[in-house]
């Protein structure tokens, strides 16, 4: 798997054993957006870069949604908001 930039298109195929794939797709993105955030409903989502454990779209030109694409990514992110105020403490 390669490095991507957020605004890389992806043409390199899922590792299905490591990665939930496509079953994050647009519709999923429009529908929890619908859901959880209205008044961002009507932007665009693109698909963008897919890291290890996440995947990005971008959502119009300012924003991104980010969303865990293996079963070990939830506990990762938790990690990462646990660690990442008191890091930058240290910055």
């Amino acid at each position: 798997m390669t490095d991507h930039g957020i605004d890389e298109p992806i043409d390199e195929p899922i590792d299905e054993d490591e990665a939930v794939g496509e079953a994050i797709g647009e519709a999923v993105v429009r529908s929890l957006l619908e859901e959880q955030c209205p008044d961002l409903a009507g932007l665009e989502p693109h698909q963008s870069a897919r890291g290890w454990g996440n995947q990005l779209r971008r959502l119009g030109a300012e924003l991104a949604v980010r969303l865990p694409r293996t079963p070990r990514a939830p506990d990762l992110l938790r990690k990462e908001y646990h660690w990442l105020p008191l890091l930058t403490l240290r910055l």
